[in-house]
């Protein structure tokens, strides 16, 4: 028997949840790809019946490898962040060295943001309507926000020598003011 691997279906449904819950085009700060704080990590909150973590799972289930491969290949950016690798005590959500770079969490309470997430959540709920029983929008903006909230402080860590591995409170405001720009 060999090693178990995600459904097309559930990889799809990952995806359609990322673009729903990010904005990772003319977007400013990071989104972690590891953790609870993750992409995987709201999936999760979301729909755990699809994902297979460290507490067990389908057998085809997702696991947060195979999303990152999925994410990556459909162009969240990973950049290495130097600060991670160097100072562990100060990783609290177990984020680590990689995150998704130009990417940001959607904003529930910005109206364009808000809109984006519907037309997302009602995409993905279309595509796949079992899920519907499993998550609610409501539910779905709760989980975004709640992760927003708690990543903000690292979300627009700043690049560069001097800067690395701070946090750039301002990275969550300017990313803000760019929804017109976004097509999708």
């Amino acid at each position: 028997m060999g090693r178990p691997a995600a459904s097309q279906a559930n990889k799809e449904t990952g995806l359609l949840f990322a673009k729903a819950a990010c904005v990772c085009r003319n977007a400013d700060g990071m989104v972690a790809r590891n953790g609870p704080l993750s992409v995987f990590g709201a999936l999760a909150a979301c729909f755990p019946n699809i994902v297979r973590d460290e507490n067990g799972g389908p057998r085809d289930g997702l696991t947060f490898h195979e999303l990152n491969k999925m994410l990556q290949k459909h162009g969240f950016q990973r950049k290495r962040s130097r600060s991670a690798a160097l100072n562990r005590s100060s990783d609290r959500f177990g984020v680590g060295m990689y995150l998704f770079n130009m990417c940001r969490w959607r904003d529930s309470t910005n109206a364009a943001d808000r809109e984006e997430m519907q037309k997302g959540w009602f995409h993905l709920m279309r595509t796949y309507p079992s899920l519907e029983a499993t998550c609610t929008f409501d539910r779905f903006c709760e989980v975004v926000d709640s992760i927003r909230v708690q990543w903000e402080p690292w979300s627009g860590r700043k690049k560069g020598r001097t800067g690395e591995g701070t946090s750039n409170a301002s990275a969550g405001e300017e990313g803000e003011g760019e929804e017109g720009e976004e097509g999708e």
